[in-house]
């Protein structure tokens, strides 16, 4: 498939609809967040698991 500069433009303007609607819901750092879990996957969750949290207490 060969892109075009108006499928060009599309990407870029859905791309910027996109974080446009990230944005407004107040969803941009867990998106990114979320990005960066699946770009590292299985090592980010054994050094961040359950396992390696620091213990807390609920104040009450």
């Amino acid at each position: 498939m060969i892109l075009t500069l108006r499928d060009s433009r599309l990407h870029v303007l859905l791309q910027e609809i996109s974080e446009i609607n990230l944005s407004a819901a107040g969803s941009t750092h867990t998106f990114r967040l979320l990005e960066g879990i699946a770009a590292d996957g299985k090592s980010w969750i054994e050094r961040h698991g359950p396992d390696s949290l620091a213990p807390f207490q609920i104040a009450g």
